[in-house]
């Protein structure tokens, strides 16, 4: 059947084939090596007809490293054998000539290319090249099959392998392979189905091409599901489609890679309107499931924070899983190591004494070690006070402390109105109260007066406050500081006419402008807005009346004494315009 394949056949998919089998150390091209190497190499003899030349090379490999006895058992290669075997670099050339311009085809294709291209990035060299996997093209040309091992393509097409398990025998029948489906299926099927794989991402085992194709090019989270419910690995992207192509379209570079392609059976994911509500979806679902794939977000979500008492300056480590309120410290961090290194590091800049913060040891009877340097004002020695040193600290780390949380709420409205997609978050002490799909759906958290969640349900999340940084830009103190100075600047360019203004201004800022409590959306005020594509995020502050006025921030009475003096030096410079006037202009401002 061979000889009878014409040119333009062969050439619409390459002028030349390279069937590819490598024996390794183990399933992790960056830790493990090669111990034999196989390519079957086909050309054309074009323009004279004839059959394909089709050429044998394999080489024994010294990995350098043992080989696992499970190993050793299944391939038969012992470590005696490969003790005068060449390395891989001494070979880097000559498989570089045998692969060039040709289609790389392998059986479970990744694993064998990335193995060549991990081995050819040790010796200095880039490797890439096309490939094709003859696990896909025997699912694409016999989908009714349960079974595409190797194995199983050797006994239903009748293929001769008397060197299984060893690199040249298992290359060899991938080409007897490809023979056996172009005389059952003929040139045109089975190269049109071969360069129509080439072009899709490498899919596992059991997941269907039509899993990828339903779904949607737009914001969400995605699952890999195993042969039980409960998810292998959670992710997010703007682009859910191209985000989980991505995953089996890369090398496997690692052990935990092949395993989450050979456990994956199936997909599910769910939409987003966009990044922000993609990226807490995520957050939530790791912080239910806890997928074994997830080892970042997984971790330890609590956090560290530190802080001084009074006058002393010993620091206070302390973590923080349940709320309340945050303020007026130092962090967070994500372990009390990362705390303790970051007060080194400032320490050491500063000219603190470590020794007498109890972050350095100091023998008895001598200076510190930096005050032997001169770069300790000598608190180790009774040169400074232990209060004065106290002083010095906080003065240092005035700018880097976290401030409270504002005495308001954070209400984010995430839409993307060609999806038909809306999402509405609110936050309170860096806790999500509740999301939904609309206003009616947070109903019940817009009261001012809502009791804080159950300790249980309010946990810190250090995730959560990296992405709400993150989205404002800073801190939600500072964030709503900015927005009522803002608002203070409209009212203040705005407002005219007599006293009754400061009033105005004062029942303006006292409900934390922008939101009225009732309707609590439908005269919203001092929107923040971000648009990405056609998903828009805004947000703004709902106020927290309810509280006593005690609980506003610094920032909000500074805002709202400036506002009361502009607005009085606006009135006297200009008595001629109305109060009716001037209240409308501060809801004009406001929105």
């Amino acid at each position: 059947m061979s000889s009878q394949l014409n040119q333009p056949e062969i050439q619409a998919l390459a002028d030349k084939l390279a069937f590819v089998d490598v024996e390794t150390t183990g399933a992790s091209p960056a830790h493990a090596a090669i111990t034999e190497v196989a390519i079957v190499t086909v050309r054309w003899p074009w323009p004279q007809p004839g059959p394909p030349l089709v050429e044998r090379w394999s080489s024994l490999v010294n990995p350098g490293q043992s080989i696992p006895p499970e190993i050793r058992f299944l391939t038969g290669i012992e470590p005696e054998m490969l003790v005068d075997a060449p390395s891989f670099a001494q070979i880097a050339d000559e498989v570089e000539r045998r692969l060039h311009d040709a289609v790389f085809i392998a059986h479970h294709a990744r694993f064998d290319y990335g193995f060549i291209k991990a081995a050819m990035a040790r010796v200095g060299k880039t490797f890439q090249r096309r490939t094709l996997c003859t696990v896909r093209l025997s699912r694409a040309l016999h989908p009714e099959r349960s079974s595409h091992t190797l194995d199983a393509l050797i006994i239903d097409n009748q293929l001769r392998c008397p060197e299984r398990h060893r690199a040249g025998g298992d290359a060899l029948a991938l080409w007897h392979f490809m023979l056996a489906m172009l005389h059952e299926h003929g040139a045109a099927r089975v190269f049109d189905t071969a360069r129509r794989l080439i072009s899709r991402p490498n899919l596992p085992a059991h997941l269907n091409i039509k899993s990828l194709e339903t779904l949607p090019a737009g914001a969400g989270i995605y699952f890999f599901h195993g042969l039980n419910e409960h998810p292998l690995y959670i992710g997010k992207s703007i682009n859910l489609r191209q985000r989980v192509a991505s995953h089996f379209c890369n090398d496997y570079q690692s052990a935990r890679g092949i395993r989450l392609a050979s456990e994956t059976r199936r997909l599910s994911w769910l939409e987003t309107p966009g990044e922000f509500s993609a990226l807490l979806a995520e957050i939530q679902a790791i912080e239910r499931f806890q997928p074994a794939h997830n080892r970042a977000l997984r971790a330890q979500t609590d956090a560290w924070f530190v802080s001084f008492e009074p006058g002393q300056p010993v620091p206070v480590f302390s973590r923080l899983a349940e709320l309340p309120a945050i303020g007026h410290t130092l962090g967070p961090f994500a372990s009390r190591s990362a705390a303790r290194n970051r007060l080194v590091a400032l320490g050491r800049e500063h000219g603190w004494c470590l020794a007498t913060m109890k972050l350095e040891r100091q023998q008895a009877g001598l200076p510190c070690f930096a005050r032997q340097l001169g770069r300790c004002a000598g608190a180790c020695v009774g040169a400074e006070t232990p209060a004065a040193l106290h002083t010095r600290i906080a003065a240092d780390i005035a700018d880097q402390l976290v401030p409270p949380w504002p005495a308001a709420k954070l209400l984010l409205v995430e839409e993307d109105p060609t999806r038909e997609l809306f999402s509405w978050h609110l936050f309170e002490h860096w806790h999500l109260q509740q999301s939904g799909a609309d206003q009616r759906s947070l109903s019940q958290a817009f009261a001012p007066d809502q009791a804080p969640p159950a300790s249980a349900a309010a946990r810190f999340n250090r995730h959560v406050h990296a992405l709400l940084i993150r989205t404002l830009g800073r801190h939600p103190a500072q964030a709503l500081h900015d927005s009522l100075q803002k608002t203070a600047a409209a009212v203040q360019k705005k407002a005219t006419a007599d006293m009754a203004v400061a009033a105005d201004v004062d029942a303006a800022l006292a409900t934390a402008t922008p939101l009225p409590h009732s309707p609590p959306l439908d005269t919203a005020k001092a929107w923040t807005t971000r648009k990405r594509g056609s998903s828009r995020l805004r947000w703004c502050w709902l106020a927290a009346s309810a509280r006593p006025a005690e609980a506003q921030t610094d920032a909000q009475a500074e805002v709202q004494a400036e506002v009361r003096a502009g607005a009085q030096t606006h009135a006297q410079a200009d008595a001629s315009n109305s109060a009716p006037a001037a209240a409308a202009a501060i809801d004009a401002a406001s929105g």
